[in-house]
């Protein structure tokens, strides 16, 4: 019955208000889909029950030192070593150790125990298992431990058998099946579990015969990995989807879009409302090389949920995927990237900047259990983390970065201005120079003659580096002609004026001025020439509001001095005290003895109290003590007091000591007026005491007088003395206050009286002297003011005049000094002209004016009246040169672009590891930690704790997982190391996509998007089985029925997830262009597999070679017939023992031959997997296990090789006359065909025991074979050292080969030279003028003229810049450069030729080689040469014509006659050689050109030889040369 098919109507799309994530309907479809996938996973990996199956095996018992075994327990300890004069174990631990090394993904190393032998059941299989490890240290191979425990796999691999009781649990398992324990643990689980009789023992050899049978029989065993994990993956799937509350979850639109049709606009709502929306990249860090698809693909990726890539052979994928995960990374996004086999992966992470690649942990690496990488490396970092640090880290280089990416946009707008400029019409030069640039340099070349002589005097003066002449001249035609005659008149006094200074007329004051000036001065001077000079010259230096007060303070000093003379008989005594205290002698007695005359008042008081009473004192009385004791005694009786003679008082008793000395007259001392009249007599006489004793010292005392008036009087005529000499000090204080405001060493001295009489009498001179002053400072200000800080050098002599005359107040002189001045302008003037004029014509021609001047008594009149014309063509030849020279532009932007890398690449790093730092949680965080502490507590392993340590460190890890941003995995180590959880990941990238078969679709539930690369011409999911697969697929039709047809029939089982992707993706992004193999190789692959039409008749696109190489390479083709040989089996088990063997020998030559030194080999076997292990068989008898490993040599069927690359490569026909040949033209053979012939980097061999005509038309076998043998292969378009020069080259006509007359021109020129030289090659889409080849390399010549163009833009600078970046020298020459100097502008070109190693006359490498394998298998070693067989050769022949027609017999070349050789260095001919072989004569792949000449010089020779010639001058000399070769 036939189920109607309706395509799903997802809610969503009709319904607005529902989401269809969450649609019931189209869950329930998705549920059953999985189920269907689940189905086909355990269909396609049913348990290998029996040992045969295995991909290999050794049986400990076998071992051929038992001693060697050893008993291990613990991850790390050592099981087995087997030295390599063990070689038989040696040799089988080897080969298990290539079988897991080639396929780590589907192939895994196990120490096996516990046989169980049950014929009956065909069941032969060990129970217990852990993983180890192989390795080639030195000369031993070592078998290690690894994993975490040992396991029972009865249940996975009995399940269905009926020999399992699956009710009952299994025992512990032992340490490791070679525990000792092992015997018990094997019988403690037959007891619980075997259900069926059967024979027990501890053999360790294998039971036999009939009857089940159960041993230890230890082995280490290579076996294809099983199929738990995926099982139990999609299990969880299945689980999540029907659980509870999984309708409210929201639908992966990955899976959704399998079983319904979902726009790619529906696929983008839907990741928006899943919380999906942000484009995965903002702005993309790409820190490697990027082409334009690595931007489309994220572009692409940001507006759905899926990308397609398709990535041809050799097309650049890693390093397409390693940028995109980069740019991922710096997003803070977790991503996936996977791949069905680990060798597409291996690459990957050496791709990676350095400071990416700790973010991305690949699990086979064993990166967990390695410290400063993997999950060691985060914890390393998580430690170490700053955040603020990070962030500044950040803004810095993207502030860099940001520079960087300007200051590239503006060097490519730059050298695209330049490029442009070359055919673009120049009209501002001048009259007679409009034209391109080259039509400017013919017309320079034209006129240097007649108008050339301003451009040779400008010479190199005007530089590339400065502007160009200015467009008009700077002089007209007339000026330069005065200019000209102003030079022709000027002598050395008047070119002096140009740097001498003469003073404005304005500038200098009158003359009767400066005389009156002069006059003043000649007064001061008379002033200060006196005695009193010095003083006056002091006085007339003070400040001005100093000396205004002068005259004021001269009043005071002359009344002061007039009152000194009028103190009588004191003036002797005033004069001395006055000069004294002005001298400093007396000072202090002065001032101690005028205090004293405060008291004179009092005196006055006392004299007037005391009255007329008068009294007389002895001498010898103390006044001081008896006036107090009298003015006690007179208050006492004031007070009513008595006088006693018995009972006296106290006051009565202090006087009666001085009453007999003391006389008073007039009055009674015992009464109240005689006792205070005493009191006041005494008190006079103590003050008159205290005075003398003051002015004692100055010399004068006063003396005691009888009477009281005259005391008095003495006091009061010291007192007016005192005052006149104070006047007298007061004046000299404010003089010397007034003298203050000159400096110390200037201040006049006011010591005596003398000085101060002097300085009274010297006003009018000092009003003399500050005139002079102001005349002085007038005429220095005029000197000042002329000679304008002018220094002496450039002062005119009529300034020097007029500077000398003002210096030396000469009125006179000065007169005439102006007079000179006024002559000397007029000089001035002229010489002003000619500088002017000058000045701008050597500010826009530097040099022309000493020529003119030069060359100025010359007659002039055609080069005065040409000038604007030679002005013009200077202009046009200085532009010429500037041309010449800017062409830097290139080199700057490869600078900057590997600057630019370096900063993004760090950038990106840093951006990443701050994303995944600050996203790690605080539990992670503490495992982290853990994981760190506890690989640093292992140590060396050999501690008691150790194992628990790293117990520790892997439960850390558990937890750590999700802070890892990226894990690069194989597809089956998904399975175990990522919990199968829904957008586990943002991105998820699979490589190598089409070998991934649907059951890989599980991805789609890790992430939201998926990058998917791949290519559906190479090889598919493995057809092993196919039919085994058939009812799970069915399944499809009764369990999706409602699924449209069209979506249910991509599901085969042949499909993949590449094909799937890109049925439901639509058109996939494209990556064409090929760096791996040479072009002859890959071409072929190019036409047959992409550029022809598809299934639907549409042309694809070929691939472009972008792979750099020189002419001395290894051929790229070699096709190598086997004759006689057969085949034996059929199907997968056929075999050609003769083309095994003929190819295993040349393996083995080429691994002894120098010519292949460094280089990888692989051997492909293009049918049956019975002729890969007797290749297998061959090369091992060939080659030791270091040869093995330095060549990295492996040999399998192209779907082993995909994704992996040599550089070396034999393919294997296999088929042989007389056996029936079908031809082989199904879709999978195409794609294994690609495969194969598409993993040669530099050589492809092809073995193959049958002829073209002996195999169909269509056979891709004849396609291939056809390509090998063919003289000019596919792909021998992009050697252009392989295609012939064109002949007959005239360098003034067009040639057709050519894009241009100029190119033509070069090409002449680098042919006379002895390059080889091709026109019109076509590299990465761009046809190139020219490429010289040679032997080590190739060189682009681009010849930029003046014909008509397309106007250069900045695709063609970056598609020029991507050659550069592939490899290739480039070099522009430039047609106005060439046209004025041809030898210079290919200088360029042979420097760069040079430092590629290309030399004329190199030799060039053929493209094939085509020869015949030995019969007998005796070693053979073929001859070089681009087609013909390979035969022995005979005895040397006479003539040439003789050695040339043997030569080519044995498939060489012919040589060339009558060649010349050049020297490269400076061209001249070394030899006109009777023969030249330009690719030698050897049997090696790599040999230098041979000459024949038998008239070369000594000389010559030796140069020759010095280049890398052989060199023979006789016929017998070169056959004895061959002989010998032949024989070594």
């Amino acid at each position: 019955m036939v189920v109607p098919q309706e395509p799903l109507r997802i809610a969503a799309f009709d319904r607005p208000d529902e989401h269809p994530e969450l649609d019931p309907e189209l869950r329930d479809r998705v549920q059953r889909f999985v189920g269907v996938l689940r189905r086909v996973a355990l269909a396609r990996s049913r348990p290998v029950r029996h040992t045969r199956h295995h991909v290999g095996e050794l049986a400990l018992v076998d071992v051929t030192d038992q001693t060697a075994v050893r008993r291990p327990r613990e991850a790390g300890d050592e099981v087995l070593r087997a030295t390599v004069d063990r070689r038989a174990t040696f040799d089988a631990l080897f080969d298990l150790m290539r079988a897991a090394a080639d396929q780590p993904e589907a192939v895994e190393l196990v120490l096996a125990g516990g046989l169980l032998h049950a014929p009956d059941q065909d069941v032969r299989v060990h129970l217990l298992t852990r993983p180890v490890r192989i390795e080639h240290r030195g000369d031993a191979m070592v078998v290690t431990l690894a994993g975490d425990a040992t396991q029972w796999e009865d249940a996975e691999l009995l399940d269905g058998t009926g020999l399992l009781d699956e009710t009952a649990a299994a025992p512990d398992p032992p340490a490791s099946p070679l525990d000792p324990d092992l015997v018990d643990a094997l019988a403690a689980w037959a007891d619980r579990r075997l259900r069926i009789e059967h024979r027990r023992g501890d053999d360790w050899i294998g039971p036999t015969g009939p009857g089940t049978a159960l041993v230890p029989a230890p082995a280490i065993v290579a076996r294809r990995r099983g199929a738990a994990a995926l099982r139990t993956f999609y299990d969880a799937m299945v689980a999540d989807l029907a659980g509870s509350g999984a309708g409210d979850r929201p639908l992966p639109v990955g899976l959704a879009q399998l079983v319904a049709a979902v726009e790619p606009a529906d696929r983008a709502a839907w990741l928006a409302r899943t919380g999906h929306d942000a484009p995965p990249v903002t702005d993309p860090l790409f820190p490697l090389p990027v082409g334009a698809a690595q931007g489309r693909i994220l572009q692409r990726l940001g507006r759905d949920s899926g990308v397609v890539v398709e990535g041809p052979p050799g097309t650049g994928k890693t390093h397409t995927i390693a940028n995109l995960l980069c740019a991922l990374l710096a997003e803070g996004r977790r991503v996936l990237v996977t791949s069905e086999k680990a060798q597409a992966l291996r690459v990957l992470r050496d791709k990676l900047p350095p400071g990416m690649r700790d973010l991305c942990i690949s699990p086979v690496e064993g990166d967990d259990e390695r410290d400063g990488a993997g999950i060691a490396g985060l914890a390393a970092r998580s430690t170490e983390f700053d955040a603020d640090e990070a962030d500044r880290v950040i803004a810095e280089l993207t502030e860099r970065r940001d520079g960087l990416r300007a200051e590239r946009d503006a060097a490519l707008d730059a050298v695209v201005a330049e490029r442009r400029a070359e055919a673009t019409v120049q009209r501002d030069l001048g009259p007679g120079m409009t034209g391109t640039r080259a039509e400017v340099a013919r017309r320079v070349r034209a006129g240097a003659e007649r108008d050339g002589w301003l451009a040779e005097v400008v010479g190199t003066a005007v530089s590339s580096d400065t502007a160009d002449l200015p467009r008009e001249p700077p002089l007209s035609t007339a000026e330069f002609a005065e200019l000209r005659r102003l030079l022709a008149a000027e002598t050395p006094a008047r070119r002096e004026r140009a740097r001498q200074v003469l003073p404005p007329p304005v500038e200098l004051p009158p003359e009767d001025h400066v005389a009156d000036l002069a006059a003043a001065v000649t007064r001061g001077r008379d002033a200060t020439s006196g005695d009193a000079g010095e003083v006056v010259a002091a006085l007339g230096k003070l400040p001005g509001d100093a000396a205004a007060h002068l005259p004021a303070v001269s009043r005071r000093v002359a009344d002061a001095l007039a009152g000194l003379e009028d103190t009588g008989e004191d003036s002797d005594w005033a004069h001395d005290v006055a000069d004294a205290v002005l001298a400093g002698r007396a000072g202090h007695l002065w001032a101690r003895a005028v205090e004293g005359l405060r008291a004179v008042d009092t005196v006055l008081d006392h004299d007037r109290r005391a009255g007329s009473a008068q009294v007389r004192v002895d001498d010898g009385v103390d006044a001081a003590a008896a006036a107090p004791a009298f003015e006690r005694f007179a208050a006492f009786l004031a007070d009513g007091g008595q006088v006693r003679r018995v009972f006296k008082p106290e006051e009565q008793k202090a006087v009666e000591p001085w009453l007999d000395r003391v006389h008073l007259h007039g009055a009674d001392p015992s009464t109240v007026s005689g006792a205070a009249a005493t009191a006041h007599h005494l008190r006079i006489l103590e003050i008159t005491d205290r005075l003398s004793e003051g002015f004692g010292p100055l010399g004068h005392p006063l003396r005691r007088a009888e009477h009281r008036a005259l005391l008095v009087e003495q006091v009061l005529a010291l007192r007016a003395t005192c005052l006149a000499v104070g006047a007298v000090l007061t004046a000299a204080v404010q003089v010397r206050r007034l003298l203050a405001a000159l400096p110390p060493a200037e201040r006049p001295r006011v010591d005596s009286l003398a000085r101060l009489r002097v300085l009274a009498t010297l006003t009018l001179d000092v009003d003399d002297t500050r005139a002079a002053d102001l005349a002085r400072a007038e005429l220095d200000e005029v000197i000042e003011r002329v000679e304008g800080g002018v220094p002496p050098a450039r002062q005119a002599p009529e300034l020097v005049a007029v500077l000398d005359a003002l210096r030396r107040r000469d009125a006179d002189a000065y007169a005439a000094a102006v007079l000179a001045v006024e002559t000397a302008h007029d000089e001035a003037r002229s010489q002003r002209r000619a500088d002017a004029l000058a000045a701008r014509l050597e500010a826009a021609a530097p040099g022309v004016v000493a020529w003119v001047r030069a060359h100025a008594d010359e007659p002039w009149p055609e080069r005065e009246e040409r000038f604007e014309r030679a002005w013009a063509f200077a202009r046009a030849a200085a532009r010429v040169r500037r041309w010449a020279a800017a062409d830097a532009g290139p080199d700057r932007l490869a600078d900057l672009d590997v600057e630019l890398s370096r900063v993004t690449a760090e950038l990106a790093a840093a951006r990443a590891w701050r994303a995944c730092l600050t996203g790690v949680s605080a539990e992670q965080m503490r495992a982290l930690q853990s994981h760190r502490a506890s690989l640093a507590a292992v140590g060396r392993g050999t501690g008691r704790h150790a194992d628990r340590y790293r117990a520790a460190a892997r439960e850390a890890v558990e937890v750590a997982r999700d802070a890892v941003p990226a894990w690069v995995m194989p597809i089956r180590e998904v399975l175990s190391v990522v919990a199968p959880r829904p957008d586990a990941f943002d991105v998820v990238i699979v490589d190598e996509a089409s070998q991934a078969d649907l059951t890989s679709l599980f991805l789609l539930w890790l992430a939201p998007r998926v990058i998917v690369v791949g290519d559906d011409r190479q090889c598919t999911p493995a057809d092993v089985g196919v039919g085994s697969l058939e009812p799970a697929f069915a399944r499809l039709e009764t369990d999706l029925p409602e699924v449209p047809f069209y979506l249910r029939s991509q599901f085969t089982p042949r499909a993949s997830v590449f094909s799937v992707f890109r049925a439901t993706f639509g058109p996939p992004i494209r990556l064409r262009e090929h760096f791996r193999s040479m072009p002859e190789i890959v071409g072929w692959s190019s036409r047959e597999f992409y550029a022809g039409p598809d299934d639907a008749g549409v042309h694809g696109e070929p691939l472009v070679p972008l792979r750099q190489f020189g002419a001395d390479r290894l051929p790229p083709l070699r096709g190598t017939y086997v004759p006689g040989a057969s085949v034996r089996g059929q199907g997968s088990s056929l075999a050609n023992e003769a083309e095994a063997a003929a190819l295993a020998d040349a393996v083995a030559r080429c691994a002894a031959d120098p010519a292949y030194a460094g280089a990888t080999f692989g051997v492909v076997v293009l049918q049956g997997h019975g002729q890969v292990e007797l290749v297998e068989d061959l090369l091992r008898e060939r080659l030791g296990v270091e040869q093995w490993e330095a060549r990295r040599l492996r040999v399998g069927v192209a779907a082993d090789f995909q994704g992996d690359e040599r550089d070396v490569v034999w393919l294997s026909m296999v088929v042989a006359p007389g056996h029936r040949v079908v031809s082989l033209t199904a879709e999978r053979y195409r794609q294994a065909f690609n495969v194969a012939a598409s993993r040669a980097r530099d050589q492809m061999w092809l073995f193959h025991s049958v002829r073209v005509d002996e195999l169909g038309p269509n056979d891709l076998r004849r396609k291939l074979l056809e390509h090998v043998t063919a003289s000019e292969p596919d792909g021998s378009a992009g050697a252009p050292e392989n295609r012939p020069a064109p002949a007959q080259v005239d360098p003034d006509h067009r040639h057709p080969a050519f894009g241009s007359l100029f190119a033509q021109r070069v090409f002449a020129q680098l042919s006379a030279l002895g390059f080889a030289v091709v026109p019109q090659v076509e590299v990465h889409g761009r046809a190139l003028d020219l490429v010289v080849t040679g032997a080590t390399g190739r060189l682009a010549v681009i010849c930029d003229g003046d014909e008509q163009r397309r106007p250069v833009t900045r695709a063609d600078v970056e598609a020029e810049h991507d050659l550069r970046r592939c490899g290739w020298p480039v070099v522009r020459v430039v047609e106005s450069r060439w046209i004025l100097d041809p030898d210079g502008a290919i200088v360029p070109v042979l420097e760069a030729a040079t430092a590629a190693g290309i030399t004329p006359s190199a030799p060039t490498g053929p493209l094939t080689v085509v020869e015949t394998a030995p019969s007998d298998r005796a070693e053979y070693r073929p001859r070089r040469g681009r087609s013909g067989r390979a035969v022995l050769g005979e005895d040397a022949p006479e003539t040439l014509d003789d050695l040339v027609d043997d030569l080519a017999a044995q498939g060489f070349p012919p040589p060339r006659r009558d060649a010349r050789v050049h020297d490269p260095r400076d061209g001249t001919v070394l030899t006109d050689a009777a023969a030249l072989w330009p690719t030698g004569i050897s049997r090696r792949a790599l040999a230098p050109p041979v000459v024949l000449d038998p008239d070369l010089a000594a000389p010559a020779g030796e140069r020759l030889r010095a280049l890398g010639y052989r060199v023979f001058t006789s016929i017998p000399d070169l056959r004895a040369h061959l002989d010998a070769a032949s024989e070594g």
